[in-house]
């Protein structure tokens, strides 16, 4: 399991006012709430081959109606131990809440192929669900 603070989209979702994030003892360690349901949230990185990733990309595209339809539909992306593709999320384990970000590598570097997205209710578990 990824640490919040090793996250690249830390800082941003960190100014997220839904989200409260506390700094362990000595700031040692960060631990971040959803404070609707005053849930821990729990960050993860998973890496996608090119097909997948590009799948995942074009489903956080489309317009937030239709994303629960379409993850419903989609079949699980396999999971690389390295690839071009690194998915960066943000979720709660009562499955209403998701920060999403997937990063492309490229020079060396890995940068974002579009910008921070949140979801919550329905949109965000079909999400999870799909992970």
């Amino acid at each position: 399991m990824a640490k919040f603070k090793n996250l690249e989209m830390s800082s941003t979702l960190s100014t997220n006012p839904d989200i409260t994030v506390s700094n362990g003892f000595l700031g040692f360690g960060a631990k971040a709430i959803y404070t609707p349901t005053n849930t821990p949230l729990k960050a993860i990185i998973n890496y996608y081959n090119a097909e997948d990733g590009e799948k995942l990309v074009k489903l956080l595209q489309m317009p937030e109606e239709q994303i629960a339809e379409k993850a419903e539909k989609m079949r699980m992306p396999q999971k690389q131990s390295m690839s071009n593709y690194r998915l960066e999320a943000c979720l709660t384990a009562d499955k209403q809440f998701i920060a999403i970000q997937i990063f492309g590598y490229a020079d060396f570097k890995n940068t974002p192929l579009h910008e921070l997205c949140t979801y919550k209710g329905k949109t965000a578990e079909s999400i999870i669900n799909l992970l």
